[in-house]
């Protein structure tokens, strides 16, 4: 008897062993006739019905397992029920979840991350410094369609939403509600080092509305102001202040471009940081605004003698860096941008090159 005891606990080990490996052979045996449930017959054991149904004899723990009320399986009884499905079920079940670990898993792997975004198209400066910043022209190309005389307020000073009164009277493409543009001539601008005629310093004030004409004469309402207006100050067709986008995304032109300084917007001979300035050069040779610029200082010695001389020339020496704000066919405005000393009219700047990717 105690041998047949211990031939049953080896037997109970091996199966334990055995039965986590077995579950999995279950799985992919679903389609076997394997029934619910059995009734125990004389003569059975659970080898022998781990056996006929499950094809393993030693599967037999795991139908003791299933049927708890078994106290000892060496003692079964004819009439009584065993559950076999249960085993087959369980196996099923922990296979589905292995499967969904797996394909978690592989999507992970095979997951790219996000494409970076590209940089945003922005302003190339801000609303306020471009809109009071002026520029150079040429006197023929702003000839002005009248000037503000008074208001009713007789105010020395205007701004937005004041009512004033004009020179424009009714005509040929003068009507009520038409926008023009206010602005002022600061002064005739000259080259430092040439002497040339630049044109004219302007600045844009705001724009005024028509709204109503009193025989030559016109009221009109100040409907935007990006300094202080004032009686006298000058009328012309609606000039567009547009504020130029630049993409950061794109590479930066290699130009050759050299020039000068020739006129400031405080009309100070030196400025330094967030000081407007104005070049003698533009569109025509392929400034655009986003341009940057480096001021720079030279410096030279002679020496030898009378019938020969030698000339020295020392390095560029930066000062400053400037940013082009808006271009003009033979001028441009540009914002300061660096300062390691004060600037001065007639300073010289040449463009500055893309720096070379380490």
């Amino acid at each position: 008897m105690m041998g047949k005891i211990n031939k049953l606990i080896l037997l109970s080990l091996l199966g334990s062993i055995a039965l986590l490996s077995a579950d999995y052979s279950y799985a992919e045996e679903t389609e076997q006739e394997i029934p619910e449930t059995y009734f125990i017959k004389k003569g059975d054991t659970l080898w022998d019905i781990s056996k006929e149904f499950l094809k393993d004899p030693f599967q037999w723990p795991g139908i003791w397992k299933n049927n708890d009320y078994i106290a000892n399986p060496d003692l079964i009884y004819p009439g009584n029920k065993l559950q076999l499905r249960k085993m087959l079920q369980k196996a099923i079940q922990v296979k589905e979840e292995i499967k969904k670990i797996k394909v978690i898993k592989r999507k992970k792997r095979v997951a790219k991350p996000p494409a970076p975004e590209l940089p945003k198209k922005i302003p190339v400066t801000n609303v306020s410094i471009f809109r009071t910043a002026g520029f150079i022209a040429r006197a023929k190309e702003y000839i002005p369609a009248g000037n503000i005389i008074g208001s009713p307020l007789d105010r020395s000073t205007l701004s937005k939403g004041d009512k004033v009164y004009t020179d424009i009277g009714p005509g040929k493409n003068r009507a009520i509600g038409k926008k023009y543009s206010i602005y002022r001539i600061i002064k005739e601008v000259r080259h430092p080092i040439t002497q040339k005629e630049m044109g004219i310093l302007i600045k844009i004030l705001g724009t005024l509305e028509i709204k109503e004409f009193k025989e030559d004469r016109s009221v009109a309402l100040i409907t935007a102001s990006y300094e202080e207006i004032a009686r006298y100050d000058l009328i012309t067709d609606r000039i567009n202040l547009e504020i130029p986008i630049i993409d950061p995304s794109l590479p930066r032109q290699i130009k050759d471009i050299r020039g000068f300084i020739i006129a400031t917007k405080s009309d100070r001979q030196s400025v330094g940081l967030r000081d407007i300035v104005y070049l003698d050069t533009g569109k025509n040779r392929g400034v655009v605004p986003g341009d940057r610029f480096t001021a720079y200082k030279t410096k030279e010695e002679t020496s030898g003698t009378f019938t020969k001389k030698v000339v020295f020339q020392y390095p560029e020496i930066p000062i400053g860096e400037l940013k082009i704000i808006d271009t003009k066919d033979e001028t441009a405005t540009a914002l300061v941008i660096k300062s390691v000393q004060e600037l001065d009219i007639g300073e010289k700047v040449k463009y500055k090159l893309p720096e070379k990717k380490k």
